[in-house]
């Protein structure tokens, strides 16, 4: 059996920078929330060539920790013990995928698609109800308060499809 010689792959460093979605201003600093895309990156058939996909995960969130660290948000601290315990500052930005192009040295932002459910509704980064996710990452608002679980809540860096 012949075995295929290839060239080898080459490698290069594309200029890239998150899409920023706004700016949140509190004591210790502003806090700039983006939306992360790199939880999962795709070629898509008849896609025009330089052109690919991207997700973005849960949407904009912080460790406690750092939300009193880096912008003085101290009203947080009676939430510091909590293992994994997380602050999103925006609901309505959740998961998402973008399509991306690379022009030159530089990958650029085409367009955002958020990921809906069947009745059209903007999907969540929220945990589900019972979920593990719940338990090691509970979600908290900018005042501390609990955030409610979210049926159709995504966090698509942790989903885990089921073997068929």
């Amino acid at each position: 059996m012949a075995v295929e010689k290839r060239a080898p792959a080459t490698v290069q460093r594309l200029k890239s920078r998150d899409h920023e979605i706004a700016r949140l201003a509190f004591p210790g600093g502003t806090m700039t929330l983006r939306h992360g895309f790199g939880s999962g990156l795709a070629l898509r058939p008849g896609d025009p060539p330089q052109h690919f996909w991207a997700l973005g995960d849960r949407g904009p969130n912080i460790k406690v920790r750092d939300a009193i660290r880096l912008y003085g948000l101290d009203r947080l601290a009676p939430l510091g013990a909590l293992a994994g315990a997380k602050i999103m500052p925006r609901l309505d930005l959740g998961p998402a995928l973008a399509q991306l192009r690379i022009d030159g040295d530089t990958i650029e932002l085409y367009r955002i698609l958020p990921i809906k459910n069947g009745d059209g509704r903007t999907i969540t980064g929220l945990p589900n109800p019972g979920s593990d996710q719940l338990l090691s990452e509970p979600v908290f608002d900018l005042t501390g308060a609990p955030i409610a679980p979210d049926p159709d809540g995504l966090d698509p860096r942790s989903y885990r499809s089921a073997s068929i």
